[in-house]
C-alpha cells in the first residue's frame, strides 16, 4: 500500500507541475496548444507501457522485467530533454 500510494503521489505531482513547466519553458504564447501537446505526449507514452508490461508478464511470468525497458526509456527521455529542451531565460 505504501508503494502504491507513492506512485499515486508521483502522478499527482506530475500533473501539478506540467502546466507550470510548460508555461515556464515555452511561454504564455500558445500556452493552451503547447500544454495540449504535453498532455497528449503523456497519454501516448502510457500506451507502450501497457504493452511492455503485458509482454513481460506473459513471457517471464512477472512484471519485474517490465521495469528494465521502462528504465531505458526513462533514460532516453532524460537525454532527449537535456539535448533538445532549452532552459527558460531569466
Amino acid at each position: 500500500m505504501v508503494v502504491f500510494a507513492g506512485f499515486r503521489l508521483c502522478l499527482g505531482g506530475r500533473l501539478a507541475k506540467a502546466p507550470t513547466a510548460t508555461a515556464t519553458f515555452f511561454g504564455m504564447k500558445n500556452y493552451a496548444r503547447n500544454y495540449g501537446l504535453v498532455f497528449f505526449a503523456y497519454g501516448i507514452g502510457a500506451m507502450p507501457g501497457r504493452f511492455i508490461s503485458g509482454q513481460a508478464k506473459d513471457v517471464f511470468g512477472s512484471f519485474k522485467f517490465a521495469f528494465y525497458p521502462t528504465a531505458g526509456l526513462a533514460v532516453l527521455g532524460l537525454l532527449l530533454a537535456i539535448v533538445l529542451v532549452k532552459p527558460p531565460k531569466k
